[in-house]
């Protein structure tokens, strides 16, 4: 048995049971091994790893466009310009999900609009 203190408790170590003050505890035992861990299914993470990615970029985008659209409400007190290019964000997003082949590119072309209406209006 070796004594030694955890966590300001004095304890005892004794194989793979621990005793403290109130009792033993033991530890988990899930009853399978490394060996009966099945493979990794890598076709299906590859594919996860993808949509994540193509998820990533029209949120990115998406965002721009939104943040775009309120530096126009913002500075050029345009919010009917802004209200409007966030609605079309939140359109073209959805049509970027949808369309997987469109991706990124369906809520790029209101953020286009919305940097020309900064820089215009």
């Amino acid at each position: 048995m070796v004594s030694c203190v955890a966590i300001g408790r004095a304890s005892a170590l004794q194989g793979n049971r621990i005793f403290i003050e109130q009792g033993p505890f033991f530890m988990a035992d899930h009853g399978h091994h490394a060996a009966d861990i099945p493979q990794m299914d890598y076709a299906e993470h590859e594919g996860t790893y993808h949509g994540f990615v193509r998820f990533a970029e029209i949120a990115t985008v998406a965002c721009l466009t939104i943040v775009t659209a309120l530096a126009v409400g913002g500075t050029k007190h345009a919010w009917g310009t802004a209200i409007v290019g966030t609605l079309l964000a939140l359109v073209s997003t959805g049509v970027g999900i949808a369309a997987p082949s469109i991706g990124w590119r369906a809520p790029a072309v209101p953020f286009a609009l919305m940097l020309l209406a900064l820089l215009l209006l």
